[in-house]
């Protein structure tokens, strides 16, 4: 049985030393040709299948569920929670000399796929140290760890819904960590952080069209989509700091006001748009959303008239002033009078261009800022795939520090989700499912940044690692 789909992605991104024999025909069990009643008699009994509650969690490894003596942080690196059936699978061991690995269900203990380890091309940043093994062809469902001679993993899993309880828990983390500011809180960073909340949140609501009133948070089943819900909150936080410019304004930066700004505007179109589409039966509902949308509009406007011209911070200021172009309070040529080659298309704290090119070309229509912001973001989305090719596994893809932050891998992960709509480059689509795999353990450091998932979590405060952009990223990868 050939691992094409590993040599495909090898030559795809020009990752892995070429080997005489990686086409070889393991010697392994052939189970992608087994028929359909052998997978279902041979699935272990606590895994899911078709028919479980999006709210299960038979499909997400138990806590604690760690039946091997696997050693945390070992030299076998891998995704900690598991994959879809049908993705790319990786592992990484930390070894030059170990040439093979082998996929062990967890159930019975036996070897079921045993799989060839490659070296890295020596224009890796971490060539020498690594080499990289696939078992994308392991398809059934179920519970499994790798072995070799550098160690073995922990459990995972492999199943369609394997996202759907992060998911989930997630997004209550989110409604539940919600604070108010106090007296404590530097503002500055607290308008930034929401801003980009409330950015995300709506991406997540308007790319996947995620309107349910039922994903089990308090607000659900009041009418009103659960994810509008959440980021309705954060913005009645923005609009309880205060009734007017100089009191809102008081000791906060231009980046901090424009934050604030595109925050609200943006929040105020994409809410008058769920409010647009409620039925006749909840028009209080949509009554009271609309004025919402309003009070948004007239504070977004204050604020930017209140913002000088020429402070800098030009990211911020071309998603606010797209924004509430989006709205009806700025022209065409306002956003127009922006250069947007000097923007790198971020969805990001430190760089919101992103959020700005993506809502003009998706929502502006035919117009000349829309047709700019579609040719800018394809541009970007080739420099940065060939970027993110060369630097496979290296923290470097995340910016300078020696190890990758949370929010930085999930902001990598947004920017390739949607750069599939920019490319059809073979890469895109696997450089945008590394960085969840990255985020969940596949890494160098062997860490999953996610506390209470995985085996190896970095010990981080959960409100920098549970976030709108997680969220988004778990989306992607959602049953139909």
């Amino acid at each position: 049985m050939k691992i094409k789909r590993f040599i495909a992605f090898a030559l795809c991104c020009g990752l892995l030393t070429a080997c005489g024999n990686a086409a070889a025909e393991p010697e392994t069990i052939t189970i992608t040709e087994a028929t359909t009643e052998e997978i279902t008699s041979e699935l272990p009994a606590n895994t899911a299948t078709e028919g479980d509650s999006i709210f299960g969690t038979n499909s997400v490894p138990e806590k604690d569920a760690t039946p091997q003596d696997a050693e945390v942080g070992s030299n076998v690196l891998l995704n900690q929670v598991g994959h879809r059936i049908d993705d790319q699978k990786l592992v990484i061991v930390k070894s030059t000399v170990e040439t093979d690995f082998s996929v062990v269900d967890a159930s019975t203990n036996t070897s079921i796929f045993d799989g060839e380890l490659l070296s890295l091309s020596d224009d890796s940043p971490v060539a020498g140290d690594y080499k990289v093994g696939s078992f994308t062809e392991v398809t059934i469902p179920g519970k499994y760890y790798i072995s070799c001679g550098a160690g073995d993993t922990k459990e995972f899993s492999i199943s369609d819904d394997i996202y759907k309880r992060i998911y989930l828990e997630i997004l209550n983390d989110i409604d539940k960590m919600k604070e108010s500011p106090d007296e404590t809180t530097d503002m500055n960073e607290y308008l930034i952080n929401e801003a980009k909340t409330i950015s995300d949140i709506l991406l997540v609501f308007s790319y996947y069209g995620n309107s349910s009133d039922d994903l089990g948070l308090e607000v659900s089943g009041n009418n009103i989509p659960d994810l509008i819900d959440e980021a309705k909150w954060h913005t009645d936080m923005l609009l309880k700091m205060g009734e007017d410019e100089l009191s809102v304004s008081a000791g906060k930066t231009e980046r901090a006001l424009l934050c604030y700004v595109a925050g609200l505007a943006k929040a105020a179109y994409m809410m008058n748009v769920a409010a647009e589409s409620m039925d006749e039966e909840m028009a209080e509902e949509k009554e009271n959303l609309l004025q919402y949308c309003e009070e948004m509009k007239e504070r977004a406007v204050n604020i930017w008239n209140f913002v000088s011209e020429d402070s800098g911070e030009a990211d911020v200021r071309y998603y606010a002033a797209a924004s509430l172009y989006q709205i009806g309070e700025l022209s065409e040529s306002d956003v127009a009078a922006f250069d947007i080659s000097e923007f790198s298309g971020g969805f990001s704290r430190d760089d919101m261009s992103g959020y700005a090119m993506y809502s003009l070309d998706t929502i502006s229509g035919s117009s000349g800022v829309a047709v700019s912001a579609h040719s800018r973001l394809k541009e970007i989305v080739e420099e940065r795939t060939d970027e993110a090719e060369e630097q496979f596994l290296s923290p470097e893809l995340y910016g300078e520090s020696e190890t990758a932050e949370a929010a930085d891998i999930c902001d990598t992960g947004m920017f390739f989700i949607i750069a599939r709509y920019y490319s059809d480059d073979e890469r895109v689509p696997i450089i945008a499912k590394r960085q969840l795999d990255y985020f969940l353990g596949e890494n160098t450091e062997g860490i999953c940044y996610l506390s209470d998932f995985g085996y190896n979590s970095i010990e981080v405060e959960q409100e920098n690692t549970r976030t709108a952009a997680l969220l988004f990223m778990l989306s992607e990868y959602l049953p139909e």
